[in-house]
């Protein structure tokens, strides 16, 4: 396990000041009754700090069924709210999810759900409380042209030659579900089809470089890689981690693209410990805002990038 120990925030005063000099420039904050009053540019909006769902964006030809060990094992925490998106572009995918979810959220997502997930962060960081992500690359594509072949393939007829060789490449053929995790992967796709993957795959080709958004994105983190991942190796991981700046790496043996699949049980004992840090901060913070100073005796913080 690599990264840094989460940490509580201070009081009110305190957690005030700090969310503001976390914020993005032109955003400002101030604390209204119990909720977080978040303004750009003109524009007000109000979000509830208490975090009830954990969204959850499956990779690319997957949907609820990559989750499903891990939503049964949460619901005791927090409701799963799985989302299929497939847009033509990153930026379209995350405004889907910002409508389908609630006013503030845990995201997590895997490999082409991890990259709208990091989308979703940077376009909306007040809203996220939380990231777990799985086997993304947050940087441009690694094999453009590897891609475009993709689509041209399924586009001329071959959408079972690539679902079976994608399911050959994600799983590590080593690992102790190995069968049972191609086997899902080949459901997943086939319930999905054509369409998806086409929207999905051209999303991925044309996604924005986040590297130089993680240092901003200071929600709690959890990534968690396989270490025999041959699509998004660990060292994606690590990257995130060094400058992701309330981030944790955990890499577990014998697993490739997808975890919560391949090692479904460790990936759960890793999740809810997390889960567990950053629901009890969230707490603490509610608690804080709910303090007895009232709106008029807290003036507004502009906020700044540090």
């Amino acid at each position: 396990m690599v990264g840094r120990p989460l940490r509580s925030p201070c009081r009110t005063r305190a957690t005030e000041t700090r969310l503001a000099r976390r914020g993005r420039a032109g955003y400002s904050w101030r604390v209204q009754n119990k909720r977080l009053r978040v303004s750009r540019k003109g524009e007000t909006t109000v979000a509830d700090q208490s975090v009830r769902h954990l969204v959850l964006l499956p990779a690319m030809l997957c949907d609820e069924e990559l989750y499903r060990q891990q939503i049964g094992a949460v619901r005791d925490l927090l409701e799963p709210l799985p989302l299929v998106i497939a847009a033509a572009s990153m930026a379209e995918a995350a405004a889907a999810v910002l409508r389908g979810a609630p006013a503030r959220f845990l995201l997590a997502g895997t490999s082409y759900g991890g990259n709208l997930a990091l989308e979703v962060a940077a376009t909306a960081p007040a809203r996220v409380a939380g990231l777990w992500l799985m086997g993304c690359n947050p940087g441009p594509h690694g094999d453009p042209d590897g891609g475009r072949r993709l689509t041209d393939r399924v586009r001329l007829g071959e959408f079972e030659a690539v679902v079976e060789e994608l399911a050959e490449r994600i799983v590590y053929p080593e690992g102790p579900n190995a069968p049972a995790a191609r086997s899902a992967f080949q459901r997943m796709a086939r319930r999905l089809g054509v369409a998806v993957l086409q929207r999905q795959n051209a999303s991925l080709l044309g996604r924005r470089d986040r590297r130089d958004d993680l240092r901003r994105m200071r929600c709690p983190t959890l990534l968690l890689w396989g270490r025999d991942d041959a699509v998004s190796p660990v060292t994606h991981g690590t990257t995130m981690a060094a400058r992701m700046p309330r981030s944790r790496l955990v890499v577990l043996d014998d697993c490739g693209h997808l975890p919560t699949i391949e090692r479904p049980e460790a990936v759960t004992v890793a999740l809810r410990d997390w889960l567990g840090e950053v629901l009890d901060i969230n707490r603490r913070l509610t608690s804080d805002l709910s303090g007895p100073a009232t709106p008029a005796a807290q003036p507004e913080r502009s906020a700044h990038t540090d």
